[in-house]
């Protein structure tokens, strides 16, 4: 089962939802960059293993 880690909304760094930024105009110019990682793994075990022996 996938694990999923939504944002943290902590009123700090991270001060609201980003939804909640969008919905009050707040985020309307900012660029966004979308994406998974969901077959990462395959690609860093061999550079691990490499760059520790």
């Amino acid at each position: 089962m996938a694990e999923h880690y939504p944002p943290y909304v902590d009123g700090d760094v991270l001060p609201m939802h980003f939804y909640e930024a969008v919905q009050k105009g707040i985020a309307k110019d900012f660029e966004i960059i979308a994406g998974t990682n969901e077959n990462e793994y395959p690609y860093i075990i061999p550079v691990y293993f490499f760059i520790t022996k």
